[in-house]
């Protein structure tokens, strides 16, 4: 059995020295035809800036509760008897770190680990975990360009993907109608054992929209094309559940209290096919941050 892992990631201003924490939490509801029924989901992500290096951590706990399973059973040819069982809970702990190092202020080079450790009463403890690193070109406020990959490790097979993604600001934060910036990105996905889910290389698009303006930041996104074992979220993000993703959209409305200190919320649909059925999750987010 695999995982799910669910996360966020704070950016960090071009300071000459930053500090950030941010809780978080999340619940999950899952369609009537998913064998999940809920879960929890609470983490905290940490991370340090000072030119040329930033640092971020990352720790998470989700817990899974499915949905009970009944089946009668013929005790003679003309009789059954209906019986339940309830699986037990899926408990995962997560834990990522990301590094980065910045030459001058055009580049950024990162590298990174996430591990997750899966403990279940009726199966056995694992762990698996996924080896990252990108670069990126950026203008500051302009525009940006660069690749990720990303090596995922599971019980007999692994996971190949490349990213590429571009981004370009427009407008003024301090104009009626605030500054935009459009991002696009483009997953390969290759899985090393054509078993696992049926195919072996899955292509994905990702797009989002974000309007900044006062306190509020406001974004829009989602992302086409099936998939399966993705990555996302440079590191932070990883789809492992076995079940194969055909697409979500959400929205995140973040507010800054003050210079430091900020709140946000976000909202996300994902559609994806569990075994042989489709299904869908709704994901409600709340997080809170506070720079240093």
């Amino acid at each position: 059995m695999k995982k799910f892992l669910l996360s966020v990631v704070a950016t960090l201003s071009f300071a000459a020295s930053t500090s950030t924490l941010m809780p978080y939490g999340a619940y999950i509801h899952y369609g009537d035809k998913s064998t999940k029924d809920y879960a929890d989901l609470f983490g905290i992500y940490a991370s340090y800036y000072n030119f040329p290096v930033k640092f971020e951590l990352d720790g998470e706990y989700l817990k899974i509760k499915y949905k009970s399973i009944t089946k009668s059973v013929p005790i003679t040819p003309s009789s059954t008897i209906t019986t339940t069982y309830n699986p037990s809970d899926w408990n995962q702990y997560d834990l990522t770190f990301a590094a980065h190092y910045y030459q001058g202020y055009n580049w950024d080079y990162k590298v990174g680990i996430h591990n997750v450790f899966i403990d279940q009463k009726d199966n056995p403890d694992n762990y698996d975990k996924v080896l990252f690193g990108g670069v990126m070109y950026y203008v500051y406020l302009a525009y940006n360009a660069g690749v990720d990959f990303y090596y995922s490790m599971y019980n007999n097979f692994h996971v190949n993907q490349y990213t590429l993604f571009g981004g370009v600001n427009f407008g003024n934060y301090y104009a009626p109608g605030g500054s935009h910036y459009v991002e696009v990105k483009l997953n390969f996905i290759n899985i090393s054992d054509k078993d696992v889910t049926g195919k072996k290389n899955y292509v994905n698009a990702e797009a989002k929209y974000t309007n900044a303006q006062g306190p509020w930041v406001t974004t829009i996104g989602g992302n086409i094309g099936k998939n399966a074992y993705k990555v996302e979220s440079g590191g932070f993000v990883v789809y492992s559940l076995n079940d194969e993703y055909k697409g979500k959209a959400y929205i995140k409305v973040n507010y800054s209290i003050n210079k430091t200190t900020g709140v946000g919320v976000k909202y996300t649909k994902t559609y994806f096919e569990e075994g042989d059925k489709d299904t869908f999750s709704d994901t409600y987010m709340l997080e809170f941050s506070k720079s240093f």
